[in-house]
This record gives structure tokens, sequence and C-alpha cells, in this order.
């Protein structure tokens, strides 16, 4: 799956996704812009901490979050019912990803301290300050680069991006395989 996220400097011009089904999505730009927008950064933490139920690989597996639309491609039948089935087996995943996301920016702007962390719950078991703690170490490069990215892509200029395709699809019963 590529991710095309367009530099627009003020305006919020959606993200371009290109599912390995054909299907052509327009995703909503929410959050700030800087130092990276808000699912690119999702992207750099979901794929560096293999996050495989987190937004993007729920996308990859054919979820459609509200405001997206379809702009391109042909969905299979039942789209509507595998969306919402693979949000709801994924539900967690993407809450992590989210608390992630949110830390690893706020340590990369100064804003946040790994001090100031609280242990987060996924899938039922805690996500100690020391899971954390490693995680956003792990995450520390890559978020450097990607801001670095980011910034030398002109306005109006595009900045595409790989989903990697080993990630994990949810099946009947909220029970997940891997694809």
């Amino acid at each position: 799956m590529e991710l095309h996220f367009i530099n627009s400097e003020h305006r919020r011009i959606p993200t371009l996704v290109q599912r390995n089904d054909g299907v052509e999505l327009s995703v909503p730009v929410f959050g700030p812009l800087a130092p990276i927008p808000h699912d690119l950064a999702h992207f750099v933490v979901e794929s560096e901490l293999r996050l495989q139920g987190g937004f993007w690989g729920s996308v990859a597996a054919g979820a459609v979050f509200p405001g997206m639309k379809i702009v391109a491609g042909r969905q299979r039948p039942h789209a509507r019912e595998r969306s919402e089935e693979i949000m709801k087996a994924n539900h967690r995943e993407i809450l992590l990803s989210e608390g992630l996301v949110a830390a690893a920016l706020g340590i990369h702007e100064g804003t946040t301290s790994i001090n100031e962390l609280r242990p987060m719950v996924y899938a039922g078991k805690a996500f100690t300050r020391e899971a954390q703690t490693d995680a956003l170490a792990r995450l520390r490069t890559p978020i450097e680069e990607m801001c670095a990215r980011w910034a030398a892509t002109p306005p109006g200029g595009t900045l595409t991006v790989t989903w990697p395709e080993q990630q994990v699809r949810a099946t009947h019963g909220g029970r997940r395989h891997a694809s």
C-alpha cells in the first residue's frame, strides 16, 4: 500500500492512499502538520514497532474510517461489514498507536518527558513505562529521519511511503491471523 502525503504548508490536502486491492482512498488530514503530519507519524510508529493492527494496518486490511472517501477502484463484496469488523478487532492497538504517536512527537518536540509517561493498557495487558520507554527509544531516530524527509519536501510536493505488507488482517469473530 502506498501513502502519498502532500506538503500543503498551511492548507489541509488529504493524504492519498493506494491499497493493494486496487482501492484508492482520500484520507482527511487531522492534527498539526509540523513537525510531520499526524498520520505520517502513525506510519513511522506502526511500521517501526510492527503494530499490525494500528491505523495503517487496519486501512491496508480494508478498514475505511469515518471521513475517508473512496476515490477510485472497486471494493470487494461486504466491504462495509469487513471494515467494521477490522476496526472493532483492532480497536485497542489503534488506541495504543495513538498514545505512542503523541508520546513520540511530544518527546521529539521537547513537550513530553519520559518521566511523565503512564502505563497504557493494550489487549488487556499493561504496556508498562519500561516497555514504552524502550519503544520510544527505538522511535527516536526514525521520527527524526521522517521529520527531515518531510522538511525537505517542497510546498506542493509529495512524500510517498510504502506500508509493509506482512501486516495482520482481521477475520471473522474478531480473531486475527497473519496474511
